[in-house]
């Protein structure tokens, strides 16, 4: 009686999978009834048909029509496109083939690395979004102190809204460009100020303010610092832990200086109390005695 639970090749104690064979068994018989292929000249094994695995999607290939791009000459594989011009229109966005013939792989051209930098900061427009179409518009970068810089920031890089530049050009324009963006947007560049430096809102700074009556919280004084650019009274110190980095409060230029340099101990600003109280009062003592 054979038993069910393995395959019946004598010998063979692994589970059976098909026709009471187990899958090594089963393909060598599968293979001893098929033979070869059926294709002159080739001895691989025959899987559908008489024919192997190549020359079986061969004839499947072979029997769709050809490619819509003119000359192409390969079968479609998905619409009526063959597999080349699918993953061009999906990749690219057309059909043109616009990498010249001197060029080999997209990574080996100098110009890759500032593509793909574009195009993971979001800011490529549609038709730089085919790598070689970028090239062919820029041309050959003229030194290695040049970069490519937008003439509008608001728009993304395209044909028409892009120049090279020298680094040091390019750097003094974005500061220019900064300079004037913060001009026109005083609260937002505020805000960024302080969510960069201290991680609080321009919210949290406004309340602050309101909470103090517009003065440092230690003198009780408003700001009497003049910014050199604007000549008019400077916003305010953000006071924090130099420890921690807890924000604490609002302060004046000299009294947040005071903090800075006492390193926030009080210790130290208990013993320069100590000490302004002693003179002051040897002062005062002093007066009196030259009075009388």
């Amino acid at each position: 009686m054979s038993d069910e639970s393995v395959c019946v090749i004598e010998g063979c104690l692994k589970p059976p999978r098909t026709y009471g064979l187990c899958a090594k068994h089963y393909e060598e018989n599968l293979r001893a009834k098929m033979g070869p292929c059926s294709v002159e000249g080739c001895d691989t094994q025959a899987r559908s048909k008489g024919l192997c695995n190549v020359h079986y999607r061969r004839r499947i290939l072979e029997s769709k029509p050809l490619c819509r791009v003119e000359n192409c000459g390969r079968h479609i594989v998905s619409g009526d496109l063959c597999d080349t011009h699918r993953l061009r229109l999906q990749h690219h966005g057309h059909l043109g083939f616009t990498r010249p013939e001197d060029w080999g792989a997209r990574s080996s051209h100098p110009l890759s690395g500032t593509w793909h930098w574009m195009r993971r900061r979001h800011t490529l427009g549609a038709e730089w979004q085919d790598f070689w179409r970028f090239v062919a518009d820029v041309g050959v970068r003229p030194s290695p102190q040049h970069k490519i810089q937008r003439l509008d920031p608001s728009k993304p890089y395209c044909p028409g809204n892009w120049c090279w530049r020298e680094v040091e050009i390019a750097s003094e324009d974005k500061k220019a460009r900064q300079k004037e963006w913060r001009q026109r947007n005083p609260r937002r560049s505020k805000h960024y100020d302080l969510t960069k430096s201290y991680g609080v809102s321009i919210e949290w700074y406004e309340a602050t303010l309101a909470a103090q009556s517009g003065v440092c919280a230690i003198c009780r004084q408003p700001e009497k610092a003049v910014a050199k650019e604007t000549q008019l009274p400077r916003q305010l110190a953000v006071d924090h832990d130099h420890v921690t980095g807890a924000v604490r409060g609002l302060l004046c230029s000299l009294c947040n200086t005071l903090l800075g340099n006492a390193r926030d101990s009080i210790d130290i600003l208990l013993a320069a109390g100590e000490y302004l109280e002693r003179y002051s009062s040897a002062g005062r003592t002093a007066g009196v005695l030259q009075e009388r």
